[in-house]
């Protein structure tokens, strides 16, 4: 334990070739264990890509608060930021579902079936195919586009 309240943690960089180790807040935040290493373009360490930061992001993309990524609202114009969200978490992070779950305040089988529907959406809707494909590369640049 760090003096100032932080927790040395340790990942996985995506590459897999070297761990590295951060600090992050000790609570009881879901956010708080779940992140992993991202690259900069040039290919150099930065620091830890967190599911929240994909949740901040695409909630601003949507025009929805961020608390809305967790909260109980089940209405359209909520949900779907929130299944992208879960998406790209899927796709731009290593991390298990039920990690992500926590991550959203939801079950693993939530999270899965969130994956179906943006999957199924995206067979669908070209144009929302090419927002999500769009988004998810911005936060995996260096592994290229979303097969």
């Amino acid at each position: 334990m760090h003096p100032d309240g932080l927790k040395e943690a340790t990942h996985v960089s995506t590459t897999g070739l070297c761990p590295s180790s951060t600090f992050v807040r000790n609570s009881d935040s879901a956010q708080s264990d779940v992140s992993t290493d991202s690259t900069d373009a040039a290919g150099g360490r930065s620091r830890p890509l967190l599911i929240a930061d994909i949740q901040r992001a695409i909630a601003a993309h949507f025009g929805v608060p961020a608390t809305e990524m967790v909260s109980d609202r089940r209405h359209r114009q909520v949900a779907r930021p929130r299944q992208v969200a879960m998406y790209i978490a899927r796709h731009a992070t290593p991390h298990s579902l039920p990690q992500i779950g926590r991550a959203f305040r939801r079950d693993h089988t939530t999270v899965m079936h969130a994956i179906a529907q943006i999957e199924a959406l995206m067979v669908a809707d070209a144009e929302f195919d090419a927002e999500v494909r769009a988004l998810t590369f911005a936060f995996t640049p260096a592994a290229g586009p979303v097969s």
